[in-house]
């Protein structure tokens, strides 16, 4: 399946031409130029896009755009291995410092994260502060005293009505409800005269 050049960008897996980069000295002079080097972080101050708070750098190379880490991370240490994307250590999306970069899984770069999921993630109690000790069949991790708890609500909530509506539907249906328990002993004796006799 061949995957759309939006898609491409949204997941960040674009190959970078590394080696026609480098073999233009002019390409290279501009990128550099665009890099304000700080004691740690490495600030790329031209082109960014993306949220306020989520800004990456990007480079535009031979009418394409690239991201500016994934381009000096693969200048200056190697290339990214397939199935890999950068992590910014140091939480800066405008840093293209190499040293602050490493090539984790979608997954882990999630989880590093500062997202709902991420944060979700790290916890290791429920709110009443009991442990999470039970995985649910989607995956969803919960706290048994809780599910119990809330599972006993239910119950006491919904006995009465429940009661009500059972002896509600017996009324209405009493003669077909003696009939079928009728049937049900007429077929156990049935059953059991046969197994008696050889």
């Amino acid at each position: 399946m061949r995957l759309k050049s939006s898609v491409w960008l949204r997941l960040n897996v674009r190959p970078f031409p590394l080696a026609e980069m480098v073999a233009s000295e002019d390409a290279l002079k501009r990128f550099w130029k665009n890099i304000r080097k700080t004691d740690g972080c490495w600030i790329w101050e031209r082109v960014a896009s993306g949220r306020d708070d989520c800004r990456y750098g990007k480079v535009w190379f031979r009418g394409k755009r690239y991201m500016a880490h994934r381009v000096a991370y693969e200048l200056l240490v190697s290339r990214i291995p397939k199935g890999l994307e950068l992590d910014h250590l140091c939480r800066n999306p405008t840093c293209v410092n190499p040293s602050h970069l490493e090539p984790v899984t979608h997954k882990e770069n999630a989880l590093r994260g500062i997202g709902v999921g991420a944060v979700n993630a790290r916890k290791k109690s429920c709110p009443r502060e009991h442990l999470y000790d039970g995985i649910l069949k989607n995956g969803r991790r919960v706290c048994e005293a809780c599910r119990s708890y809330k599972r006993r609500q239910y119950n006491r909530k919904h006995r009465k009505a429940n009661c009500r509506k059972m002896r509600e539907y017996y009324v209405a249906n009493r003669e077909k409800i003696l009939k079928q328990q009728a049937d049900y002993k007429r077929r156990i004796q049935m059953s059991e005269l046969e197994k008696g006799t050889p």
